[in-house]
């Protein structure tokens, strides 16, 4: 009964000043965390506005390995990019590949499929993307693909979620900004109306970039106009996740729609962590006849090398107030993602954290899509200093 009543009179912090109440189990003595134990440093931390790209302007020490390895050999035009690739990367800010594009470009660029897995923002967008911009840019100099747009896609890359969707279009986007006449590329997903991603289909597009369960519904509810019959370029972002036990039955609903006149031609899986389980599950949807590239897939479910873990122990009801002296004292910086565990606590959380003066914003499936995309570029510019969600935002730099 005791505890139960402690639980009340701390769910109505409004009724008395924060510093008279900070931390119940101290009678309302000022709060002090408990001491916190380190679980991991990363040689150095990275800034949050450090994505992709930025990794890339002379930061080539993300080898999971741990080998050495180093851009200084030669830049982009050494991998044998198509020239307006090349001029891209420079234009964005590339100085020299990553170790996860050292390793997979080449392959991919061959035709091989890549199974490939490295620490999150060591430029895996940019190494399944710059392989199949530069074929589509061969392809089209060859007379190997339509003159006019086709019903369908070229390259369709599959993908869990809907910023990871759009955060992808834009790199295609900024790779593909010198190529003449333009790569068209655009996203299917769920949370926005289907009328303009029917207009993709019939279309045509270069790129398709969609979510399995939105993709799905287009292929087997609404018509015929939904085909992937030109498909030749099949990419599965966030590997482990898609070929788990729920997104496995999907990606295999896709693969069924996709042989059609062309005989599906490569296959590339990359992921920030790659177990072993689902490499072997992996070699079995590449094609038998063609090698599979590993790249890094060694490396079996570890955490970023460039994210310091850190543990503070402390009761179940006190984690709201240990979060928020955290952050008032600088302990956590701006830019934090909090987890949890459903969508009430997100935003329980978020307007706990907001009546604290503490500018805060909530990203879960119960927003819309629009707000969902305000909530990440508001955090990505640094307008809220955290956002509280339901699961890991994975790629999201």
């Amino acid at each position: 009964m005791a505890q139960q009543t402690q639980q009340m009179w701390v769910a109505r912090p409004k009724k008395q000043p924060y510093e008279q109440q900070d931390f119940y189990p101290n009678g309302g003595a000022p709060f002090n965390p408990p001491p916190e134990m380190p679980v991991s440093r990363p040689p150095t931390r990275p800034n949050r506005e450090r994505d992709e790209y930025a990794y890339s302007n002379g930061h080539t020490n993300g080898n999971t390995n741990g080998n050495a390895m180093s851009g200084a050999g030669g830049g982009f035009a050494s991998l044998g990019l198509h020239p307006a690739l090349v001029r891209a990367t420079a234009a964005i800010g590339y100085s020299s590949p990553t170790p996860i594009q050292q390793k997979s470009v080449p392959p991919a660029m061959a035709g091989k499929d890549v199974v490939a897995a490295a620490m999150t923002g060591s430029g895996k967008t940019a190494a399944f993307l710059l392989p199949v911009l530069h074929q589509i840019l061969l392809f089209r100099e060859k007379g190997a693909l339509p003159q006019r747009r086709l019903p369908g896609a070229t390259v369709l890359i599959l993908t869990p979620t809907r910023e990871l969707a759009s955060q992808i279009l834009d790199h295609c986007d900024r790779l593909s900004q010198f190529a003449s006449p333009p790569i068209s590329a655009g996203c299917v997903f769920g949370g926005v109306k289907m009328g303009p991603q029917e207009t993709l289909f019939r279309q045509g597009t270069d790129v398709m970039i969609a979510c399995p369960g939105r993709l799905m519904d287009h292929l087997e509810n609404h018509g015929h106009y939904a085909t992937l019959d030109r498909v030749r370029f099949l990419i599965l972002d966030e590997a482990d996740r898609m070929l788990d036990m729920g997104f496995l039955p999907d990606v295999k609903k896709v693969l069924r729609y996709i042989p059609g006149p062309f005989e599906r031609q490569q296959t590339a899986f990359f992921s920030a962590t790659m177990p072993r389980e689902v490499i072997e599950l992996a070699s079995q949807i590449t094609r038998g006849h063609s090698y599979t590239a590993q790249v890094d897939t060694d490396r079996i479910a570890a955490p970023a090398q460039t994210v310091a873990q850190t543990c503070w122990e402390v009761s179940e009801n006190a984690k709201q107030l240990l979060l928020l002296e955290l952050l008032k004292r600088g302990i956590i910086d701006s830019g934090c993602i909090c987890f949890c565990r459903t969508k009430h606590r997100a935003k329980r959380l978020t307007k706990y954290l907001n009546d604290k003066g503490i500018n805060a914003v909530e990203m879960h499936g119960n927003r819309s899509q629009a707000q969902r995309e305000d909530a990440l570029e508001d955090f990505k510019r640094g307008k809220v200093s955290l956002q509280s969600a339901l699961k890991p935002l994975r790629g999201y730099s």
